[in-house]
């Protein structure tokens, strides 16, 4: 390969954390037979669309989800219509069905649709700003049929996912990208064989509601005000952590100023640090 080239796209196959291009489209893996990244490309596409179909425990949902969190870092919105609470990690706005029974789950995923063609029926033409993901599509595939219709001109892509094709025919013939799963793990894009490369959520942080942060990121930005970080990190159960509950660990460990400062580097707002102050010294 061209040394030049490779320079070029090096930090694509060694960047385990985000695998982004801004403006080359969404990462999804690399081609099985030259390695080489893959991206959902919509540019020259007639509408934002994207169809996903496999038998259960082929990747699906492991595949939607890093197109969400991957759409998400680059600027696009994010809402999911998700069946079986699969989605928070992903920081999406996600409608979760899992608490309800089949009757009542099919029920609200309609109204949400039809939610949704209201407010896409009173936009102007945009560019494309928003995804939204639905689980099971072919359990509503009228109404994700009719609104994968109306989404095109606005600038809305629906990601209607579902185990056979068959069952959701009409969807499919409404989504430019067609995404068929050949074997667990590997997938057919516009004719290309891509072998799908996923998010490891296990190597993130959620701070509240607010924030996603690798762990690597935030050991190496801490650590330009505490020389031992991962005893922060260690005090951490799980991924999840409410802001609060971060401040007492920093401010034992780092004192206000300091603290205010990573807090700041890592993108939270001094109101979100100020409310959060002020509840642990409530």
């Amino acid at each position: 390969m061209n040394t030049k080239i490779f320079e070029s796209l090096k930090f694509i196959f060694y960047s385990n954390e985000n695998y982004i291009c801004k403006g080359e489209g969404i990462f999804i893996g690399t081609t099985l037979n030259f390695n080489s990244p893959f991206f959902l490309n919509f540019e020259n596409k007639n509408n934002y669309n994207v169809a996903i179909t496999a038998p259960t425990g082929y990747g699906k949902t492991f595949l939607a989800k890093s197109i969400a969190y991957r759409a998400i870092l680059n600027g696009i919105k994010v809402r999911v219509i998700d069946w079986n609470n699969e989605y928070s990690e992903t920081l999406a706005k996600t409608i979760n069905l899992k608490d309800f029974d089949e009757e009542k789950r099919i029920k609200i995923a309609k109204k949400e649709i039809q939610k949704i063609r209201r407010e896409i029926s009173k936009q102007k033409l945009r560019n494309f700003s928003e995804f939204i993901i639905i689980e099971e599509a072919w359990k509503i595939s009228k109404e994700v049929e009719q609104l994968a219709r109306e989404a095109r001109k606005k600038g809305y892509g629906i990601v209607a996912i579902s185990q056979l094709s068959k069952d959701f025919e009409g969807i499919i013939e409404n989504c430019a990208t067609k995404i068929f799963f050949k074997n667990r793990g590997i997938c057919e894009v516009d004719g290309v064989n891509v072998k799908v490369v996923g998010v490891d959520f296990n190597s993130f942080l959620n701070i509240c509601d607010k924030m996603q942060i690798s762990k690597s990121k935030f050991v190496e930005i801490l650590r330009k005000y505490y020389e031992q970080p991962q005893e922060v990190l260690s005090k951490i159960q799980g991924n999840e952590i409410q802001l609060e509950e971060l401040c007492k660990i920093l401010l034992e460990k780092i004192g206000v100023d300091k603290t205010i400062l990573f807090l700041r580097e890592i993108g939270f707002k001094d109101i979100e640090i100020s409310e959060a102050f002020s509840r642990v010294f409530s």
